[in-house]
C-alpha cells in the first residue's frame, strides 16, 4: 500500500511536467484541441514514460517540498513548450517584417490555433511552417525532447538559477536574428522597388507613386515569398534543432 502511495505522487510528477507542456507546446496548445483531450493524452503519455523514469531520488514525505517540486515540474514542462514555441514565433515576426513593408500592415487575420490577431503574411508562413513541422514529424520530436528531459533534469530536482536568464536572453535575441534572415530576401527586394519608384517619380513627376507603388509592392512581396519558398524548409529543420538544444543549455546547466 505504501509503495502505490509513492508511486501515485512519483507519477503526479511526471504527469504535471508534461502537462505543462501541451500547455504552450505548438500544435499541442492550440485551442481547437479540447481542455480534455489535452489532459487525457497528457496522462497517457505520462503512463508510458513513467516506467523509464528514475524515481528514486525524488522526496513526498513533506508536503511543501512536495508542492515546490510540483510547480517546478510544471515550470519546466511550460519552458520546453515555450522554447519549441519560439520557433514559429521567429516565422510569425518576419511575416509581419514583411508585411509592414508590402502594406499590409493595416491588415490583421485572427490565427486558428491561437485566437489572436496575426498579419497576413505572418499567418500565410506559420502556417507553411505548422504543414512543415508536422509532415516531418516535429510534434514527435518534441513528444521525444520532453522523454529526454527526464534523463537529463532528474524529477523533482529543477530550480531555477540565476546563470539560466542571459542564455535565455541569448536566446531571444536568436529569435530576432533568424527572423531578419527568413525576411531579409523580401525586405531587400521591396527596398530597391521602392529606391526605383523613387527614381523615376523624380525624373516622371506626374506619375501617381502611390496608385503605382502599393500593387508594385505586393506583386514584388509576393513573387519573392514564393520564389524563397523552397529554402525555407532547410532553415526551418536548422533551427528547431537550434531551438531544442538552446532549451538544454538554458535549464541543463553544467
Amino acid at each position: 500500500m505504501e509503495f502505490l502511495y509513492f508511486s501515485f505522487y512519483q507519477f503526479l510528477l511526471v504527469w504535471v511536467r508534461i502537462l505543462g507542456l501541451f500547455l504552450t507546446a505548438p500544435v499541442f496548445n492550440s485551442r481547437i484541441i479540447p481542455t480534455l483531450a489535452k489532459i487525457g493524452f497528457s496522462f497517457l503519455l505520462s503512463v508510458v514514460i513513467f516506467p523509464a523514469v528514475n524515481t528514486s531520488q525524488v522526496v513526498v514525505q513533506e508536503t511543501g517540498t512536495y508542492v515546490l517540486s510540483l510547480m517546478a515540474e510544471l515550470l519546466l514542462g511550460i519552458a520546453l513548450g515555450f522554447v519549441t514555441n519560439l520557433v514559429f514565433s521567429a516565422i510569425q515576426i518576419a511575416g509581419e517584417i514583411i508585411d509592414f513593408q508590402m502594406g499590409f500592415s493595416y491588415v490583421n487575420v485572427v490565427d486558428p490555433l491561437s485566437n489572436l490577431g496575426s498579419s497576413v503574411m505572418g499567418q500565410f508562413y506559420l502556417m507553411v511552417a505548422l504543414l512543415y513541422y508536422l509532415g516531418t514529424g516535429g510534434h514527435y520530436l518534441t513528444l521525444q525532447g520532453i522523454a529526454h528531459s527526464f534523463q537529463t533534469i532528474p524529477l523533482g530536482k529543477f530550480t531555477l538559477e540565476a546563470e539560466m536568464f542571459p542564455s535565455f536572453l541569448v536566446l531571444l535575441r536568436e529569435v530576432m536574428i533568424i527572423a531578419l534572415q527568413l525576411g531579409a530576401p523580401v525586405i531587400v527586394a521591396l527596398f530597391l522597388a521602392n529606391f526605383t519608384l523613387a527614381i523615376i517619380s523624380r525624373a516622371i513627376p506626374q506619375m501617381n507613386v502611390f496608385i503605382v507603388g502599393l500593387p508594385l509592392n505586393v506583386g514584388v512581396g509576393f513573387f519573392m515569398s514564393l520564389m524563397t519558398l523552397p529554402y525555407l524548409f532547410p532553415f526551418l529543420e536548422r533551427i528547431v534543432e537550434l531551438f531544442l538544444r538552446g532549451f538544454f543549455r538554458v535549464f541543463v546547466l553544467p
